[in-house]
């Protein structure tokens, strides 16, 4: 049933895009369910930018904001925190599936250990072997179509993987993705990231 439901689950979010940028929707289907996780939070700060700032604060500021501009009933939106706390990843992978997500994705903020010149927003998925890797990628693929032309940082089109994988993406099997909205330790990047028109 997940399979058959990616389709769908791409749909919103074009869809929901399309809610942010022109205040109309344009799905009233079935509704989907997604749990959206704020990396990080309470004693995992994540990275800090050079004035400050914890990644763990920029990420609940953006998934906060998605949460308050959705107000299509068809869209269910989940965090899986809505203030500074801690959550393991077998605790957030127990949490979406107690609340029989569709889909799952972790906003983070990146940051480029040997130079502050690496730019933008891209998203990883989880490594082939797993179950939920083709439903990710299509996800992935569609929101990197969707995010092109639409952010002024620079937009990754490649998907990415790591050699180690990443534990909140495979502990999950819905299509589950990771955005790195972009670099914390690059000026221009953290300007605009601490924007509304970012977050939105």
């Amino acid at each position: 049933a997940r399979v058959m439901g990616l389709p769908l689950a791409i749909l919103v979010f074009a869809a929901f895009t399309f809610k942010a940028k022109k205040n109309d929707s344009v799905y009233h289907g079935k509704k989907i369910t997604v749990v959206i996780d704020a990396g990080h939070g309470g004693q995992d700060a994540g990275v800090k930018s050079a004035d400050g700032i914890f990644e763990k604060d920029l990420n609940l500021a953006i998934v906060k904001k998605i949460k308050e501009i959705n107000s299509n009933d068809a869209i269910e939106i989940i965090l899986t925190r809505d203030k500074d706390v801690y959550s393991s990843v077998k605790e957030k992978a127990d949490f979406t599936k107690e609340k029989n997500a569709d889909l799952f994705i972790s906003i983070h903020v990146d940051a480029s250990p040997k130079s502050n010149t690496k730019s933008g927003l891209h998203i990883w998925v989880v490594k082939d072997q797993f179950g939920n890797a083709i439903q990710s990628k299509i996800l992935a693929s569609a929101l990197i179509t969707q995010f092109s032309g639409n952010y002024p940082l620079p937009v990754e089109n490649a998907l990415m993987q790591r050699e180690q994988g990443i534990r909140t993406l495979q502990a999950n099997n819905i299509p589950s993705v990771l955005i790195e909205a972009g670099f914390i330790n690059n000026d221009k990047d953290l300007a605009y990231l601490k924007t509304d028109k970012a977050k939105e």
